[in-house]
Formats: structure tokens, C-alpha cells, sequence
């Protein structure tokens, strides 16, 4: 069976660790999602570049998309390979310019966070979806103010009021809690919208 592609559709805090974050990934075209657990660093790398907010200075995997590039490469693609005693293990395709591919060894995290800003694709192995993918149901619920809304793993803050995600990313803001505002944001937008 050939490698399943997936796309970054949250991150969110760790309810079981402290100072933690999930990565959540979504097979393309398929309901399977698997969260990966990150430390703050690599969460706030990932998130950081998903929404274009850059440092003054390089920060690692900044430094390590330039060495790539210096070095005659491109980042192909990302391929998480196994999942052993609940730590994820992964590679980094590296395409050179004169045609060859090499394979480097990487915590997922990291991979992660240079797949984004390489633009290029996320893949799994289909044993280490099959072992570890979670399939989440979509479910409606109504919220206080008698307003139906659709809650998704993509959508964990559709449960609040609109008063509440104000507050909530007032909160996030002062935490410095980007991924998470961005998300409350993201909300606050759709509900506009409709």
C-alpha cells in the first residue's frame, strides 16, 4: 500500500502534558486524523510559519531550511515511518540537485516544522495510520444562546459563545499564545461571515 498523505489541520494544548501540544494531522480525502504530541518549541515553529509571522532573526528550522538550500537541496517530502513505544519516528526526503534523494532521520516534530516551510507534502505509512489514526465524528450541539454550531476536531472552539472567544483571545494574546489566537480569530472571522 502506498504512502497516505495528510495536512496539518490544528494544534492545540496537551491536556495530558504539561507545556505540550498536538499536531493534528487529516488524511487527504479520508476522516483519519493523528495527533502528535510537540513541545512548545516545534509547536510554535510550525504555528509561526503556518501564519506567516517571521523573527528578526532565524530561528533553527529557519537556519536548517538554509543549509538545505545552501547545500544543493530542496525538502521533497516529510514521511512519518513508525510509531514505537508512543514516539513517532520520521524522515526527511532531500532532493539534490543533481537528481539523487536522501533520507535523514528526524523527530517528527522537527520534519514538521520544515515541511511547512518547505510547502512540501506530509506522508505516513499506512501501518503507523492504522495503528494510531483516530477517526472523529462530526457533531452539532447547541450552545447557550440557542445558536446550533458544528463542533470538529478542525473546530475546537465552536462550543463558545462569541462574548467567550473575545475573552479567550484576549488570553491568548497576552500568553503569547499565537497558534491559539489565530485559531479564536479564525472562529470569530466565520462567524462573521455567515
Amino acid at each position: 500500500m502506498d504512502k497516505i498523505e495528510l495536512t496539518i489541520v490544528a494544534i492545540t494544548s496537551s491536556d495530558t502534558q504539561e507545556h505540550g501540544f498536538v499536531v493534528v494531522l487529516k488524511e487527504v480525502g479520508g476522516q483519519r486524523h493523528l495527533p502528535i504530541l510537540v513541545g512548545g518549541f516545534e509547536a510554535r515553529a510550525i504555528a509561526m510559519e503556518i501564519e506567516r509571522i517571521y523573527s528578526p532573526r532565524p530561528m533553527t528550522h529557519d537556519l536548517m531550511k538554509q543549509v538545505i538550500i545552501e547545500m544543493g537541496g530542496d525538502l521533497f517530502e516529510v514521511l512519518i515511518t513508525e510509531l514505537k513505544d508512543d514516539v513517532y519516528f520520521a524522515n526527511l526526503v532531500v532532493l539534490m540537485d543533481n537528481g539523487t534523494k536522501i533520507k535523514i532521520d528526524a523527530r517528527t516534530s522537527d520534519a514538521i516544522a520544515l515541511a511547512v516551510r518547505f510547502g512540501c507534502g506530509i506522508y505516513v505509512e499506512p501501518s503507523v495510520l492504522e495503528k494510531a489514526g483516530i477517526e472523529w465524528g462530526t457533531f452539532v450541539q447547541v450552545n447557550e444562546s440557542e445558536e446550533a454550531v458544528v463542533h470538529t476536531p478542525e473546530n475546537p472552539f465552536a462550543t463558545l459563545t462569541t462574548e467567550e472567544l473575545n475573552q479567550e483571545l484576549d488570553k491568548a494574546l497576552a500568553d503569547e499564545a499565537y497558534e491559539k489566537a489565530a485559531a479564536i480569530r479564525d472562529e470569530l472571522k466565520k462567524r462573521k461571515d455567515v
